[in-house]
């Protein structure tokens, strides 16, 4: 873990799209939760912001009460 680690807590009343750092460094994680469990119909989308998730540039939480983690590789952001 690093300084820059976070937690993303998120209300799924709507649809939500959380971008990641521009500038993250190696080794950082965030952590991204549906807070109000509505993610199932008010999907999150998590952007990477110019850097690639797992070769996309975006992944979605889809499953109400559902969450991920991101890590900064150095050259992309892999889900952990």
């Amino acid at each position: 873990m690093t300084g820059m680690d976070s937690y993303v807590g998120v209300d799924t009343s709507v649809a939500r799209t959380v971008k990641l750092p521009v500038l993250p460094i190696p080794g950082q994680t965030v952590t991204i939760t549906d807070e109000t469990g509505g993610a199932g119909t008010a999907n999150i989308t998590i952007d990477g912001n110019g850097k690639n998730i797992d070769g996309t540039a975006t992944k979605a939480i889809t499953t109400a009460w559902g969450g991920l983690t991101v890590l900064y590789t150095g050259t992309l952001w892999k889900v952990i």
